[in-house]
């Protein structure tokens, strides 16, 4: 993750300096029409935060969705991190009680697929690494614990009206790997979610119509 991070901001400092380069630049002789094939976003970095509405052993639950990314053409790619917000609780030893809890964050590679003055959508699929545990409710020791591979293969529509604040909806499946911990399954955290969120960026200027 730490690596991840030292390349964000290596692409951070690079999107800064060729969006100086492009606002400092001359002007063109030649005009763009509307109707040529454009795209919006030639270049940009964005963060996200996000609501992720997800299956669990309790049901659909909620926790955070945060990601960071850079955007080049119609590609983008990044990091991200999803928590869980919850609680779900059983009696694995009595007379404890224990709480459900995981974490987990990866990479993200995107497609944009569709685009116009309003909207963009995207196909995007996220692969990340975390743990899942039962922690004990009063001491909030980790009784039992494994590792997990989590997939999403998601949809989203992004607003593009407005230039560096875009709200979006991603709608995903979701897959995790087997574990092996008393009174919960893999399946039960499989399935459809949706992600509300807003990203904030900083984009290269978009053709004027």
């Amino acid at each position: 993750m730490i690596r991840s991070i030292w390349i964000l901001v290596f692409f951070h400092v690079a999107t800064v300096k060729l969006l100086h380069a492009q606002d400092t630049k001359e002007p063109d002789s030649v005009v763009v029409k509307w109707h040529e094939s454009v795209d919006w976003t030639n270049l940009g970095l964005n963060a996200q935060i996000g609501r992720n509405y997800s299956p669990t052993p309790g049901g659909m639950q909620e926790g955070a969705w945060l990601s960071s990314g850079l955007f080049v053409k119609r590609w983008q790619a990044g990091v991200f991190i999803s928590t869980y917000e919850e609680t779900y609780q059983q009696m694995l030893i009595f007379p404890n009680q224990f709480d459900l809890n995981y974490l987990y964050g990866g990479y993200y590679l995107g497609y944009t697929f569709l685009q116009n003055r309003w909207f963009q959508s995207n196909l995007t699929l996220s692969i990340g690494r975390g743990d899942v545990l039962w922690e004990r409710a009063l001491t909030f020791e980790n009784y039992f614990r494994d590792t997990f591979t989590m997939i999403h293969y998601m949809l989203e529509i992004e607003g593009t009206p407005i230039r560096f604040i875009r709200p979006l909806v991603q709608f995903s499946y979701r897959k995790m790997s087997s574990i092996q911990l008393p009174e919960i399954e893999s399946k039960q955290f499989s399935g459809l979610s949706i992600i509300a969120g807003v990203r904030f960026g900083l984009y290269t200027k978009r053709p004027e119509k």
